[in-house]
């Protein structure tokens, strides 16, 4: 008797996603535990993230369709983009780079990345903010060569 009252609470206490908005807080949930452990996870884990990513995203846009307003969530996945982008190297180094990010964009329908999905171009924009920070390195190194021979 005791198993079936136990079975009885388990199944009462497991609540599926009926609807999109249940779901998209389960994938809320699931997104800010794998970017909590993004340090220890592996490439699996990496590929999670850009999947519920898109998840969550295709679910906020859905409710906003049905003219749904969530804010919660909405700042909730702003959040956790936001952590996204200070994690960002991180994430693209358990991917396994640049190269193995492009090979997973491109097994992708390249309908399903627009701008909106701007995760799935990590590399390009840790590329871009490589050359910008390389440019301001450049720049403030000839105006300090131009200080140093003009001080003279």
């Amino acid at each position: 008797m005791r198993k079936d009252i136990a079975a009885a609470l388990g199944k009462s206490q497991r609540r599926a996603a009926h609807t999109t908005a249940d779901a998209l807080r389960e994938t809320l949930n699931q997104l800010e535990i794998r970017l909590g452990k993004l340090k220890y996870g592996d490439r699996e884990d990496a590929e999670a993230i850009l999947h519920l990513l898109d998840q969550a995203n295709a679910a906020l846009r859905t409710l906003e369709e049905k003219g749904v307003k969530m804010p919660a969530e909405e700042v909730r996945f702003e959040s956790l983009t936001s952590q996204l982008e200070s994690k960002q190297a991180r994430l693209l180094q358990k991917l396994g780079g640049a190269k193995a990010l492009s090979a997973l964009r491109e097994a992708r329908d390249p309908q399903d990345l627009d701008e909106a999905h701007w995760w799935w171009y990590l590399d390009h924009k840790i590329a871009s903010e490589r050359r910008a920070r390389w440019r301001s390195i450049g720049m403030w190194s000839v105006l300090g060569l131009i200080a140093f021979a003009l001080h003279d």
